[in-house]
């Protein structure tokens, strides 16, 4: 089952989750640490041992990649308005202010509207999806997550970030 969006965003159910349907640009993604060379990853999430383990697999997998971890989304946009960032991965329920709230923000602004943003969340309600997906998410996890679905949409999501979108008129 596919959920179209007005924006035009399209959304697969799997496993009663909903999924962006991303294209992808190119037919065949580069290889993860060449993907990585230049790259700067923000991740935001309260939890030590999360935050922990995420910047060891992308730090192990992603060579050349910059990760910055803080804790919060004042953090998270303070950090965002220093540093270009290529993707910004954020849990949900974090203190003063919450990922979404913090996804709501970025996308307000032009010149951090495009960044690829991944939830990480232990919220697996559909409204909850439904409510990052209307604020402009590019991906959804949820926790406890396996190293493998962190990887595979990193790189995904770091296609996006590295390689020109084209835009139809």
């Amino acid at each position: 089952m596919a959920l179209q969006l007005l924006s035009g965003q399209v959304y697969k159910l799997i496993n009663y989750k909903y999924y962006k349907v991303i294209p992808i640009i190119d037919n065949q993604l580069q290889e993860n640490s060449d993907m990585a060379n230049g790259i700067n990853i923000l991740i935001a999430e309260d939890e030590e041992n999360i935050a922990l383990a995420l910047k060891l697999i992308i730090t192990k997998d992603f060579e050349g990649a910059a990760v910055q971890v803080v804790s919060n989304g004042e953090e998270a946009l303070d950090a965002i308005f220093e540093t270009h960032f290529q993707l910004i991965i954020s849990d949900w329920n974090m203190p003063k202010m919450t990922g979404i709230d913090l996804l709501t923000e970025l996308r307000k602004k032009d010149t951090t509207k495009n960044i690829p943003f991944l939830m990480l969340t232990a919220r697996e309600d559909v409204s909850s999806v439904m409510q990052a997906l209307e604020s402009g998410v590019t991906g959804y996890l949820t926790k406890p997550f396996e190293k493998q679905m962190v990887i595979d949409r990193v790189t995904q999501m770091l296609g996006l970030a590295t390689k020109p979108l084209k835009v139809s008129s």
